[in-house]
């Protein structure tokens, strides 16, 4: 009995040990290859480049009184009105993840919200967040979304990141579906609110 029990506890030893040495492997290890990351960021689009004096400007202050664009800091401004280049993005931040994106939690996913105006992209806002399809529920992931009216087009596109990848919302192309879009004013930026794409109130 004594021998067995002396067995046993070298066999938990030895257990923990291992256990010890695989968490403290975790913790050298950067975030980006223990966990999923979206994008968080808002692209200012072609209104403001490089040169621009951003300063303290915050997402109320650049917005002001306009309605149902989503916003999330940092604030990025490029050059001659260029997209982001989220791969230069990505390799100078992914050590610190959190200054350029957002830990994509269980139920979240990952989104590229674009504004257009007569075909040129306004704006772009990569968030962590949830959308749901108004009387269907989560909207499903790897697909696009978009309302045109009066010129004006929201394209929403979801995905998720997997563990160890540049974010998923840096591009995503593939199906698109088209859903009059309604966004609850409450969403405007703020970090806690959903994306709700009512169709049923609205039409297909």
């Amino acid at each position: 009995m004594e021998k067995h029990l002396i067995s046993a506890i070298i066999v938990i030893s030895l257990a923990q040990i291992g256990y010890s040495a695989t968490d403290s492997s975790n913790q050298d290890q950067p975030d980006y290859l223990l966990y999923p990351y979206c994008f968080r960021f808002t692209w200012l689009g072609p209104k403001y480049d490089g040169n621009s004096i951003i300063g303290n400007a915050t997402c109320s202050t650049i917005l002001e009184d306009a309605k149902d664009i989503p916003c999330k800091l940092p604030l990025i401004a490029t050059n001659n009105s260029n997209l982001p280049d989220t791969d230069w993005l990505w390799e100078n931040h992914k050590s610190k993840p959190t200054e350029i994106a957002c830990r994509l939690s269980r139920g979240d996913v990952c989104v590229k919200y674009s504004y257009i105006y007569n075909s040129a992209v306004q704006n772009i806002t990569y968030m962590c967040t949830k959308v749901t399809i108004d009387g269907e529920g989560a909207a499903k992931v790897g697909t696009c979304y978009s309302q045109i009216e009066n010129g004006k087009e929201v394209e929403v596109c979801v995905c998720e990141s997997t563990v160890g990848s540049k974010p998923c919302n840096h591009s995503i192309k593939s199906c698109y579906v088209n859903f009059l879009l309604v966004i609850f004013s409450s969403f405007l930026i703020t970090t806690g609110s959903d994306l709700v794409w009512n169709k049923s109130r609205y039409g297909t």
